[in-house]
């Protein structure tokens, strides 16, 4: 339980965009997790900066959430101030570059599709990769998402993040260290991504159309985009090793733990089938990690990552 004094300072600050003991199974796309003892919605830069000072002032824990669309939240929940950033409104800006490009700066806190769907509308080539990637900007940068044709990494030119001292540092892109689904800063303790520029080429517009309309046919019918999950659970060991087709040839597919469940159309993905609890998801995933290191000898390592008190 959070303090009373502590709720009256987030109240103050925050008024009705803070909830206290909430359900996080009503913000994460598994529909699943504990109560935060405080879910925390800053509308300006401003209070994000006064929050994260403050909960370091108070050696209270601090969790950025993104859009909750690649975690799976525990069932105890996740303990100190839990923060989500769609609630700061800024606008997406385009400028050109001295490289023949187009630099797209966004918050944080962009939905991913919004800035695919501006790189479609103005033509500009570099972010189909990400359609149908859900999500958050800066949850697709800190987690380098992507897929077979590109990730983040490869548009990423600058970073701002909020560093643990509440000073807003510009990292480039060459001080950056890209690895497989993640993104490492040359910078000690915990952050929040504040904003990033997106560089991109102007390119047909047709083009780009007719690419994305492929894209999103592939992903819908390859993967069971209907279904409450947190997207491919775990990291592929190689390019001609994919997770799915070892779970697959490992007899998993259609696996289930209570109301978890291994999909049928895409094995790499465990989805809610009702009432799934952290707790079996868990569960599943530790099979499947036995059958296939059982199977070929790979340790599967998970993709989404796993928050909260356990």
């Amino acid at each position: 339980m959070m303090e009373p004094s502590a709720r009256k300072w987030l109240l103050h600050l925050l008024a009705d965009r803070v909830l206290f003991d909430e359900p996080m199974a009503r913000h994460t796309s598994l529909r699943i997790g504990g109560p935060a003892d405080a879910l925390a919605f800053p509308s300006t830069v401003d209070q994000l900066i006064r929050l994260v000072c403050w909960t370091r002032e108070k050696g209270l824990p601090l969790t950025v959430l993104g859009d909750g669309t690649n975690v799976l939240v525990t069932d105890k929940g996740i303990r100190g101030v839990t923060v989500g950033l769609q609630a700061i409104a800024t606008p997406v800006r385009l400028t050109p570059d001295n490289r023949g490009g187009v630099l797209v700066s966004a918050h944080a806190g962009v939905q991913t599709r919004r800035i695919c769907a501006t790189a479609l509308k103005k033509g500009l080539e570099g972010m189909n990769f990400a359609l149908g990637i859900p999500g958050t900007l800066g949850g697709a940068i800190r987690m380098n998402a992507g897929t077979s044709t590109g990730q983040m990494a490869d548009v990423l030119a600058a970073l701002t993040v909020l560093t643990p001292s509440g000073q807003a540092r510009r990292y480039p892109r060459w001080m950056l260290e890209a690895g497989y689904r993640e993104l490492v800063l040359p910078l000690k303790g915990p952050f929040v991504i504040l904003e990033a520029e997106i560089r991109l080429r102007p390119a047909s517009r047709r083009k780009l159309y007719d690419e994305a309309r492929r894209l999103m046919r592939k992903r819908v019918a390859s993967q069971p985009t209907w279904k409450p999950s947190a997207g491919c659970f775990f990291k592929n060991p190689a390019p001609d090793k994919p997770a799915g087709m070892l779970i697959d040839q490992a007899g998993l597919k259609g696996a289930a733990v209570g109301d978890a469940r291994v999909s049928r159309r895409h094995a790499n993905f465990i989805f809610n089938a009702g009432k799934a609890t952290a707790g079996q998801v868990l569960e599943l995933a530790e099979q499947i990690r036995r059958a296939v290191r059982r199977s070929f000898g790979i340790i599967l390592e998970p993709e989404v990552k796993i928050i909260g008190e356990t």
